[in-house]
């Protein structure tokens, strides 16, 4: 190998190793406490998130219920317990913001996130006053499965547990399907003279709506293809971008994170 061969290796692998960021050089970067606590944090929802699938699940199946179009009934409090403690976990989830102000990034307080976590609070205040029984299982399950995996991938990779690129992507594509999901319950309810409450589902449907125009702007924009650059520049910098995704358990430097939305520098971003 020729001497100027070896030389590039070396600054290829210096840059790499540069990159990474170990739990150690974390902690000092966040410091212990914040750490500690993201890490308490991202474990507590990934526990709780678990639960409310499974207990929902089991409502459903001890009463009996079909896929859509159940009975509506708010004597009952099995389902109503659990979409209560779904409602009280969305005041836990702006810990994410107070995080992400904590520590500076102040980049990711978009207009999405923040729209996000303040207008769901209110219509699971909603639901919890006058539509927590029977079909309200199936937002749990959909909406609890996404941030299971998504507080799973935070809490992972905060300790440098490697996740596959692919798993990243699809946290995102779920919650776009979940959102079709919703939204086709809700016209089954409405068109087929179902108990659920009408005026309530058609708020849903509309609240639906515009946060599924509003994830479907942050895919394209976050997903669309990066013109190309310079190949060693372009790689070194891939590399750190994607390793300064794991310096954070809740939303690093390096990515835009809410709701089941992750996406790192590596990319083109627009917000």
């Amino acid at each position: 190998m020729s001497k100027q061969g070896g030389k590039s290796s070396e600054k290829k692998k210096s840059a790499s190793t540069k990159g990474k960021v170990s739990v150690a050089e974390k902690i000092k970067q966040d410091g212990i406490v914040v750490f500690a606590a993201m890490a308490i944090y991202n474990a507590t929802q990934v526990a709780l998130c678990g639960w409310m699938v499974y207990a929902s699940i089991v409502e459903h199946r001890a009463k009996g219920m079909s896929l859509v179009c159940n009975r509506h009934d708010l004597a009952e409090d099995g389902m109503a317990f659990v979409n209560h403690i779904f409602y009280l976990s969305k005041v836990l989830d702006f810990a994410d913001t107070v995080f992400m102000i904590v520590k500076g990034n102040w980049h990711q307080v978009t207009f999405l996130h923040v729209y996000h976590h303040t207008s769901i609070f209110l219509v699971y205040w909603l639901n919890a006053q006058a539509n927590y029984a029977s079909d309200i299982y199936l937002t749990i399950v959909l909406n609890g499965t996404i941030h299971f995996m998504m507080y799973g991938y935070y809490f992972a990779t905060a300790f440098n547990v490697t996740v596959p690129n692919i798993i990243k992507k699809s946290i995102t594509k779920s919650q776009l399907f979940q959102f079709c999901c919703m939204e086709l319950q809700g016209l089954v309810l409405l068109l087929g003279n179902c108990e659920s409450p009408r005026n309530v589902t058609i708020l849903y449907m509309v609240y639906i709506s515009t946060m599924m125009i509003l994830f479907l702007d942050f895919f394209f924009k976050s997903y669309s293809k990066k013109p190309l650059k310079s190949a060693t520049t372009d790689s070194a910098a891939k590399s750190a971008g994607e390793d300064s995704d794991n310096a954070s358990t809740v939303a690093s430097e390096s990515e835009t994170t809410c709701c089941g939305t992750i996406e790192g520098k590596s990319r083109k971003k627009v917000q």
